[in-house]
């Protein structure tokens, strides 16, 4: 990992390789279209202009959501979120994509793309038999969550912290994170 992100940090060509299949694979990115077909079932009737105007209502949250609630932090769209996931992999072999809950704007949904440099095992866990590589495991070898630092490992400096953080992979209803 360190020395493909290495190459393709210092070297044009590998750069260059990851940006090609970023593209190709990528595109313009994945864009949902909601499709409401009509019901003619009279308990649950939804005729063809009440299909397209929830059609037309669920394709502008989306696109409000894309453009500014897609990113935890509220940096990044739908569509780069999709381009640094993809260039993660190319680079490292490996992508994690946290999926979060934020409430800002009404709006529930939040992704974060997760440097795989930095989910790693806590220095207080390095003997715990459940704990390899940064993902948690329960007494039955089920994932319980992983581990990721608060900082890239490769920062400098005294303000930042060397501290992990345990992503669990079920939220409180179930649903996979």
């Amino acid at each position: 990992q360190i020395r493909c992100a290495e190459l393709v940090i210092n070297n044009n060509i590998a750069s260059s390789a990851v940006e090609g299949r970023v593209t190709h694979e990528v595109g313009s990115g994945l864009k949902p279209q909601a499709t409401i077909k009509p019901i003619e079932n009279e308990a649950l009737s939804v005729d063809s202009g009440r299909a397209k105007a929830i059609k037309k209502s669920l394709e502008s949250c989306y696109r409000i959501w894309n453009s500014r609630f897609a990113d935890k932090r509220r940096q990044f769209t739908f569509d780069q979120l999709q381009r640094q996931a993809c260039r993660s992999f190319a680079t490292y072999g490996e992508t994690f994509v946290v999926v979060g809950n934020a409430t800002l704007g009404g709006m529930p949904l939040a992704l974060e793309v997760v440097n795989p440099q930095r989910v790693s095992t806590p220095t207080w866990k390095l003997d715990d038999k459940n704990c390899r590589l940064g993902i948690q495991y329960n007494d039955r070898d089920e994932i319980v969550g992983y581990w990721i630092r608060t900082t890239h490992p490769g920062d400098t400096g005294i303000h930042y912290e060397y501290d992990w953080q345990l992503f669990e992979r079920f939220d409180s209803a179930g649903q996979p994170r």
